[in-house]
């Protein structure tokens, strides 16, 4: 028993013994798996039992005394292992908080922890140090350090002091593998020893959810990537405008009033940015751009990858037109698979509400984070999606010795030496080097240290000699208030303390939809914007010349765009547009396309022109809509292909009837998404540079300032793709929809022109490139799934695998499958509202997911509704690992008790932390 803690009556992982036969000789196999995982030892004659694997399971029953509480606190457990927590004060419950969560997800801290400093090196070995140096560069724990010294409130540091105390009261006395069964695996190969909890690295995961959240950074680099190959006309083919005339915007009515000079809801826009803001100064950028592709790839990306159609979805339907007369709110962020799930379910309750204990509140938490980030509390429910506001930029920098060129002159670089501790091996020592646009990121890479040496720019810039370097502007490399704004929005009331909180919501920048018990209903777009000198931050802006950078201070907030208790009755963000392009500040020129958010839109509209009220039931339905809208456009035409093959014809008529649907076991949606898949590369893949296409696939390309056929003026060359699967282009995300719904009636533009193997395989025409694609298709899935169409589905080629995120992945072949779970066939798809992703370049395996789904009941609090992707647990063997899984691929959703009575009701397993 570790030192600082005693127990009574207790019970390690005590709701694993009622869980059944069946699963419990499930364990009991799974547990031996690993068990002769570890002893296989790999040579280090180490062995483990299997009390070995059961030693870091939770005590869930009894008391435990643990230093520094004031006094008792309940950890009442449902029976799926969901703690809900009871204090007496602030500081108890957040302690308690911390020690909780350490108690089933500290592996999953430790490497959030050691990824957001960057020492995974120190954990993982010189495989890591690559991403250590990308990390170190960018800073993410000296800026989190900073905001946590000058920014922060006082109050804030309390809480994250009091749960950085409660996670070192957990870790005290106990070792790695009393914490979790991955230390006893790494100890095979590194002494490592995890140590103390502190402040700041609960503050840094803000860091890591804004990289992944941080806008168009990845666009900026394809486009300068397409210039090697393509004309610039042809890059506003692949990326065209926001189709505000048929996917509505998530604010419709108000503007920035010309009496107050802030955003009304009331108000009538008059003027805008306009559709053309251009970048002056220079066009493109060389391909060795795809060097910093190549090492955004190796960033952990703990939310999911970076692409189109990837977001979330967050709706809130107003009581007038509900069946419970209050609101319904719903949200389902998108983000990567991961076991265990990113969020982790929590209530958080003071026994009564007083100056010294101020939080009665439920949602999912951050494991390493002390607070709620969405759910709600008594007053009030809350949802995120991510704005994709565009809060990077790019600047080439002209380096001159230990300076940079800026407006002539040649200005110091501020460095900093920084030490890369490897386990198993020698230091490693960088020196990160800043100029006044942000730290230069090319200095990771020794292709980068060229980037530019080919990129057209005007007369006035400087010599370009070997290239120029890259910095990264990022509003997340300044300190910030978000962690003030976590606990704001869980002791929000109403909607101005709601707005006040999403005021210090400044990174990353995100939708967020309210509403409340008195029936109001809201939306508010926070977050730290900036605001251009020059450009629209859609290409790299040349870093010597002061017309360019950002203005000092970003968009104001209240000039900031909001609804409350709109007229439609009704509110829905899915990362489209936030607003029309009247709106005279520029968010991004790289919206989500709104497919997502005009079916959501469509499916509300319908229920309330029929005149049916929505209930709970409804909106869990809306969430697992699997419609394909692209197919609803696409098919009509595919049938009209005449088809000479039997067997492409025998595919053909699978979609004669079908109504879209993206379901597990529809042979049609199968067949479609790989004619889908297949159009997409004919058209556009196999004609973008090679830094965007599929790593390790080759094929011979046409030059250059060609889209057609070889002829015999062309000198086509082989080459290979670079990129990852699950990042290369065209990733068939609604971009892709609306640019292929550009060129529809266009039926001899040059991109239907295709290459083939065989002279009579080439394409002139669109028709002529969809019989094509609806060939390829018939045999890439016989290929994968035979020739019986009969045995299709797109479950089987659409499956979802669950990795555990470090040893799951990089570890033994029997340790991955003792940590991994799955695969589950899934339906939904690219840009479906339940939004299973797949990367059309990449294959069919989904890559994102809708990672939690709620639907809050608010005032009834007890009738809400949730569901996570995996279980509470961390531990790989626990009953709660992936208890939840199975339900949330059927869509199902779990009762989400709240109050006392109804906790209490639910309750499998009481701990009672008691002072030391």
């Amino acid at each position: 028993m570790p030192a600082n803690t005693t127990a009574s009556s207790g019970s390690s992982g005590s709701a694993g013994a009622k869980t059944g036969k069946k699963k419990g000789r499930r364990a009991r196999l799974i547990v031996i798996v690993l068990v002769l995982a570890l002893v296989a030892g790999i040579g280090y004659s180490a062995f483990w039992s299997v009390t070995t694997v059961r030693a870091s399971y939770p005590q869930t029953n009894g008391s435990i005394k643990i230093d520094g509480l004031a006094g008792n606190v309940d950890v009442k457990r449902d029976s799926y292992g969901i703690p809900q927590l009871y204090a007496d004060s602030d500081a108890d419950l957040f302690r308690a908080q911390g020690f909780v969560q350490a108690q089933d997800r500290f592996w999953e801290m430790d490497v959030r922890r050691h990824m957001t400093a960057g020492r995974l090196s120190e954990m993982f070995g010189s495989g890591q140090v690559d991403t250590d140096a990308f990390l170190r560069t960018l800073g993410w724990r000296k800026v989190a350090q900073e905001e946590y010294d000058t920014v922060l409130s006082a109050d804030t540091k309390k809480n994250l002091q009091a749960y950085a105390d409660g996670v070192n009261a957990y870790l005290k006395g106990r070792d790695g593998k009393d914490i979790s069964v991955e230390y006893a695996a790494l100890g095979l190969t590194n002494d490592y020893k995890p140590t103390k909890w502190t402040p700041v690295d609960s503050v840094a995961w803000l860091k890591a959810m804004a990289w992944d959240l941080r806008g168009n950074m990845q666009d900026e680099i394809d486009r300068s990537l397409m210039t090697s190959r393509l004309s610039k006309k042809q890059i506003e083919d692949l990326y065209p405008a926001y189709p505000y005339d048929k996917n509505d915007p998530i604010v419709s009515e108000g503007a920035i009033s010309p009496v107050t000079g802030t955003f009304d809801p009331k108000a009538t826009p008059t003027s805008g940015i306009g559709a053309d803001t251009v970048q002056g100064a220079t066009e493109g950028v060389n391909t060795q751009l795809a060097s910093l592709s190549d090492t955004l790839d190796q960033i952990p990306a703990l939310l999911g990858p970076n692409g189109n159609g990837i977001g979330s979805n967050s709706w809130v339907v107003s009581g007038k037109y509900t069946t419970t007369d209050k609101p319904l709110l719903a949200n389902d962020p998108h983000l990567a698979p991961q076991l265990p799930s990113l969020w982790y379910q929590m209530g958080l309750h003071c026994r009564q509400i007083s100056a010294t204990c101020q939080y009665d509140t439920a949602g999912y938490t951050f494991s390493g984070m002390p607070g709620v980030i969405i759910g709600h509390n008594q007053d009030i429910a809350w949802g995120f999606t991510n704005l994709g506001a565009d809060v990077t930029d790019l600047f080439l920098e002209k380096v001159s010795g230990d300076g940079y060129q800026y407006d002539g002159k040649v200005k110091p670089f501020v460095t900093r030496e920084e030490t890369i501790k490897v386990a198993g091996g020698a230091s490693r020592h960088i020196t990160v080097r800043e100029t006044n646009n942000g730290p230069l990121i090319s200095d990771r890479s020794s292709e980068l240290e060229k980037v530019g040496q080919k990129a057209p720019v005007t007369s006035a810039a400087p010599d370009r000699a070997d290239g120029y370097a890259v910095a990264l502007k990022w509003t997340a490399l300044d300190p910030s208030h978000s962690m003030d704004a976590v606990f704001e929005l869980n002791r929000a009331k109403d909607f101005p303390s709601f707005r006040k909180a999403a005021e210090h919501f400044e990174v990353p920048s995100q939708n967020l939809i309210y509403a409340d018990t008195k029936g109001n209903i809201g939306y508010q777009a926070p977050g730290k914007i900036p605001v251009r000198k020059a450009g629209n931050g859609t290409m790299p802006s040349p870093g010597w010349a002061s017309s360019y950078g950002w203005k000092k201070d970003p968009i104001p907030f209240d000039e900031l765009p909001y609804e409350y208790n709109p007229k439609r009755g009704y509110i829905v963000t899915a990362n489209q547009a936030v607003i029309d392009e009247k709106y005279p500040h520029l968010l991004t020129k790289d919206w989500g396309f709104g497919t997502r958010s005009q079916r959501i839109n469509a499916l509300i509209a319908g229920k309330i022109k029929g005149g049916e009220k929505i209930s709970t039931e409804d909106m869990q339905k809306m969430q697992m809509d699997n419609t394909s809208e692209i197919a609803t456009e696409l098919v009509p035409e595919l049938l009209t292909i005449k088809v000479s093959d039997k067997s492409v014809r025998e595919a053909q008529k699978l979609l004669e009837g079908w109504d879209s649907r993206q379901e597990p076991d529809s042979a049609a949606a199968a067949y479609f998404n790989a004619v889908w898949r297949n159009i997409l590369k004919l058209a556009f893949g196999d004609k973008l540079p090679k830094e965007m296409r599929v790593k390790g696939e080759c094929l011979t390309v046409l030059p250059a300032d060609s889209t057609g056929p070889v002829d015999e003026q062309d000198k086509p060359v082989r080459e290979c793709g670079q990129r990852d699967a699950d990042s290369a282009q065209p990733d068939g995300g609604d971009r892709w929809y609306q640019v292929v719904a550009n060129l529809m009636n266009d039926e001899n533009n040059d991109w239907w022109k295709a290459p083939g193997n065989r002279k009579d395989e080439a394409t002139e025409n669109r028709d002529q490139l969809f019989a094509r694609a609806m060939k390829d298709a018939r045999w890439e899935l016989t290929a994968k799934l035979g020739k019986d169409i009969s045995t299709w589905s797109w479950g089987r080629l659409h499956q979802l695998t669950l990795k555990n995120q470090t040893l799951g992945t990089e570890g033994p072949d029997l340790l991955q499958r003792a940590l991994n779970r799955g695969p589950w066939n899934l339906g939904g798809g690219e840009a479906a509202v339940n939004a299973s992703g797949w990367n059309a370049a990449g294959g069919y395996e989904v890559i994102w997911v809708p990672s939690m789904r709620m639907v809050v009941n608010v005032g009834d609090w007890d009738k809400s509704r949730w569901i996570n992707l995996t279980g509470a647990s961390g531990h790989a063997f626990s009953a709660h690992y992936t208890d939840q899984t199975d339900k949330w691929a059927d869509g199902d959703l779990l009762d989400w008790s709240f109050g006392t009575n109804a906790v209490a009701k639910s309750t499998k397993d009481t701990l009672t932390l008691k002072p030391s």
